[in-house]
């Protein structure tokens, strides 16, 4: 089976399967996948019988393993991080423990690996939606809102409505085949499956898909594993806190990159003025660090967009060229201004020695910047 796809971020960085959770698509990805791509080659899949893949008579464990390989092998990746929502993360981890070359890295989100409550009372009311009788959504949500509390759950189920080149409305994931598939609700692991490499668990701290005394289970399969409550927020933290869920994601790459010895290069525009000052100085300290308490950095696929936002048209900049390796602090990965994207600050001075290259940075005449070639 030929799963659909959308991908996100430069070709050339490595890459990131994000896998949807039960009736959730691709769809489901747009806005997270477009920040994540800025740090890895992103693709949000559509499992069989979801969103735009092909429709199926079953969706067994195996068979969503076979089809994320064979997706793989077709677009030769040997070998990538898994980042999987709910079913999605079931299937992840499944994966995983069968066939750990393929998996760098594993990141489940808000689901842990045992038995979870069948949704027949959701899948009979969907079914039994009279689709001739409706026009529009806000029709459909009307008729459903009786056997949902949660609005905002049944929204979502119901941008899973597609319209037909002839005006109707269609269900467009296979709700017949996934309604009769209650394996899916199964921990999608046997006993003596276990994943040795690195593994963050993202749970949502007003969910209960991930509890407690799940922590054991958890750890059994996936002794690597830390478990990250993300606040304020339920079953789906991508969607609901989506700064917070993008800081966490980065952070764990980040660091297993650290682990690795090859950290994400940091960069750190400042004017000319201001590094003259200190050039004698064992340390650079930014004139905002005083304020602020950490000094901005930025990553090569970031930094266009902050001089562009910051720094449009200036002549006096200069770009440092950061070596992470030998500072003193790791940089902590989080959006403080209301965005989405994380960007790397540093909790203490710049040492000098850290700094391995000073680029001149100046704007074309139209004002604008361009990415010095030396970086790439």
């Amino acid at each position: 089976m030929t799963l659909f796809h959308r991908s996100f971020g430069p070709c050339n960085l490595p890459p990131l399967l994000l896998l949807h959770g039960l009736l959730g698509s691709s769809r489901n990805w747009i806005t997270v996948g477009k920040a994540l791509g800025y740090f890895r080659r992103t693709y949000a899949l559509d499992l069989r019988n979801h969103g735009l893949s092909p429709h199926a008579d079953s969706q067994e464990w195996d068979e969503s393993v076979d089809d994320i390989q064979l997706w793989m092998n077709r677009h030769q990746i040997p070998r990538g991080t898994l980042l999987g929502h709910s079913l999605g993360g079931k299937i992840a981890m499944r994966l995983a423990c069968r066939h750990p070359e393929r998996v760098s890295e594993l990141i489940v989100v808000d689901v842990a690996p045992r038995q979870h409550s069948p949704r027949q009372a959701m899948f009979s009311a969907l079914l039994e939606l009279d689709l001739h009788a409706i026009q529009t959504r806000r029709e459909a949500e009307s008729s459903l809102h009786s056997a949902f509390e949660d609005t905002r759950f049944l929204r979502f189920l119901l941008t899973n409505l597609e319209r037909t080149k002839k005006g109707t409305l269609r269900w467009q994931p296979n709700l017949q085949t996934l309604a009769s598939q209650t394996s899916l609700f199964e921990s999608g692991l046997d006993p003596q499956d276990r994943f040795e490499g690195p593994t963050r668990f993202l749970v949502g701290s007003r969910s209960d898909y991930v509890r407690p005394e799940d922590h054991q289970t958890i750890k059994k399969h996936f002794p690597r594993a830390q478990i990250q409550v993300l606040p304020d927020c339920g079953h789906i933290p991508h969607a609901e806190q989506p700064a917070t869920f993008l800081a966490a994601v980065i952070q764990f790459l980040e660091d297993n990159r650290y682990a690795k010895g090859d950290p994400t290069p940091l960069l750190h525009l400042t004017t000319r003025s201001d590094w003259d000052e200190q050039i004698d100085s064992s340390n650079y300290i930014p004139a905002a660090f005083t304020s602020d308490g950490f000094v901005h950095c930025s990553t090569k696929h970031q930094i266009l967009d902050v001089a562009h936002r910051r720094f449009l048209g200036r002549t006096d900049l200069l770009l440092l060229c950061i070596d992470p390796k030998r500072l003193s602090v790791r940089p902590i990965w989080e959006n403080l201004e209301g965005g989405l994207p994380p960007y790397p600050h540093l909790y203490a001075p710049i040492e000098r020695d850290s700094i391995y290259a000073v680029l001149e940075f100046s704007p074309s005449p139209d004002g604008r910047f361009e990415l010095p070639s030396t970086l790439g």
